[in-house]
């Protein structure tokens, strides 16, 4: 069995968590102008999971566990800070989409919500190109959230004792999410 293990991980690997592409879609053509700049300083994501809510239920004796919704987690993105914050202003505006700060209204789900599309990345040396050694990364999972809208934006901590890059997090929420099995 351990043979047989090592057998599959040595012909077929094993997915890294260090290479993904996120990209968000979709945003009613206001914020994705830093779309690409979100991707290229976007550090860390989640890939979510998913839920299934029960309820105990009896019939004629024992108690046991009925499903009855599936429910999913939320996801986050970790980014760079750029020296012009030009990433923290594209992600304070799309909060701003959601809820105007001033006069506090809640916007239109269809002026805000984005579809965001997590790529994790195979690189083998396969996948090299030989004119120009560009790599050329296949794609053997992907998911897709759907209606996708911020829900916080972390704070950022200065101080001078501290000397390492400015980094974010995002949190957002989505009605669901599919893997490359079901995506249209």
């Amino acid at each position: 069995m351990i043979n047989e293990f090592i057998s599959k991980v040595k012909g077929e690997g094993l997915a890294r968590t260090n290479r993904y592409m996120v990209e968000f879609n979709n945003i009613n053509g206001h914020f994705i102008k830093n779309g690409r700049s979100l991707m290229l300083y976007c550090d860390s994501a989640t890939i979510p999971g998913m839920n299934i809510s029960s309820t105990a239920v009896r019939t004629y004796g024992d108690i046991w566990e009925m499903p009855y919704e599936r429910t999913f987690e939320p996801a986050t993105f970790t980014f760079y800070v750029d020296s012009k914050f030009e990433i923290k202003n594209t992600l304070e505006q799309w909060m701003d989409m959601v809820i105007n700060p001033t006069n506090r209204t809640i916007g239109y789900l269809k002026d805000y919500e984005a579809d965001i599309t997590i790529s994790v990345l195979n690189v083998n040396e396969s996948d090299y190109t030989t004119k120009t050694n560009d790599v050329i990364p296949s794609e053997p999972y992907k998911i897709k959230l759907y209606h996708a809208y911020p829900k916080s934006l972390s704070p950022i901590s200065l101080g001078y004792e501290t000397k390492g890059v400015m980094k974010m997090s995002l949190t957002v929420s989505y009605e669901y999410w599919r893997s490359s099995a079901t995506i249209n």
